[in-house]
């Protein structure tokens, strides 16, 4: 929560993006769901989007549901750079968890 919110005020810091990372076991997806709980990030974030990155990876997969969360039409392109594009597109200038 402290590099979400600044811990002086209830401002919010500008961080582009922060990741939550380790071995299988440890709490990654318990602590995400807690945070994402909390009124003040409820409050904070435009759009609350959950996205399951698992194996095996799949870039396209991650791009179309992130479009679709975002409440976009997900596209219905060939190439990743159009792909791209619009995932931009459908995140440019918004605040999400």
């Amino acid at each position: 929560m402290g590099m979400l919110f600044s811990d002086s005020s209830s401002q919010v810091m500008s961080v582009d993006v922060i990741s939550i990372v380790g071995t299988g076991g440890f709490g990654k997806t318990t602590l995400a769901k807690l945070i994402l709980k909390e009124e003040k990030v409820t409050i904070a974030f435009e759009k609350t989007m959950w996205v399951c990155v698992s194996e095996p990876f799949d870039l396209t997969r991650l791009a179309k549901e992130i479009i679709e969360q975002a409440g976009k039409s997900i596209p219905n392109v060939v190439g990743w750079d159009a792909l791209h594009k619009r995932l931009y597109e459908s995140l440019r200038g918004k605040r999400f968890f």
